[in-house]
């Protein structure tokens, strides 16, 4: 019995996982369930032991994608001293995500296309817009950004910026590459610096800052990981 029901999740991760290779490759409309069950290579009839509908499919692709970027926010959500290094920690680490994670970018391409993320767990591009505008709050605090920034204004610009190579990689890939990510890095690196000019803040702060940030790439800061 364990055995067989071994065998039975085992075929459901398969076909859940063509899927989302389906959705990414040919979009949603055309990921017809004759396509996914070659991919899959599965017969229909084990596709309907698990899955009624193609929105059924289609929902259990959303929950994985969004499990998968739930557990690198929690794996990466570090309280270090400076929140400005758990940002670009995370935005690092969600863009290479979706990157070499294909369930993820099908979920945000089923959180574009259609109605999923309304009926199931959210919009993943708010809950995104959440965890950053919380540490740039907490970055505010420490005076890592300027009193007067607008936070909401600041966590809507970096969402955009994460969000938006998704979308053009989409068509050129080359969007995934490192400097990308790095481009995310300097821009905050940039905002930490003018902050530290308005405050007064000691050189000697902003140059441990540096000095994290040429070690986040290789996720080497140390520190427990916590959820505010």
């Amino acid at each position: 019995m364990a055995m067989r029901q071994e065998r039975a999740e085992q075929t459901r991760c398969r076909v859940v996982h063509a899927a989302a290779e389906v959705v990414e490759r040919d979009g949603v409309r055309d990921a017809t369930l004759t396509r996914i069950v070659a991919v899959a290579g599965v017969s229909k009839g084990a596709l309907y032991f698990h899955f009624d509908t193609k929105e059924q499919l289609a929902d259990a692709v959303y929950e994985a994608g969004i499990a998968r970027l739930g557990k690198v926010v929690a794996e990466n959500y570090r309280w270090y001293h400076s929140a400005f290094d758990t940002l670009a920690l995370l935005c690092g680490a969600l863009v290479r995500t979706l990157r070499r994670d294909v369930v993820a970018r099908a979920m945000i391409r089923l959180a574009r296309e259609t109605d999923v993320s309304s009926r199931l767990s959210g919009d993943p591009y708010h809950h995104w817009w959440l965890v950053v505008y919380r540490l740039l709050v907490r970055a505010r605090n420490q005076r890592e950004v300027p009193s007067g920034m607008d936070l909401e204004a600041g966590a809507g610009l970096l969402v955009s910026a994460t969000v938006g190579l998704e979308i053009l990689a989409r068509n050129n890939p080359a969007w995934w590459n490192e400097g990308s990510v790095d481009r995310i890095w300097h821009m905050l690196l940039h905002v930490r610096e003018q902050a530290v000019a308005v405050t007064g803040s000691s050189e000697e702060v902003l140059s441990e800052w540096r000095l994290g940030s040429e070690a986040h790439s290789g996720s080497a800061l140390k520190s427990t990981a916590r959820l505010d």
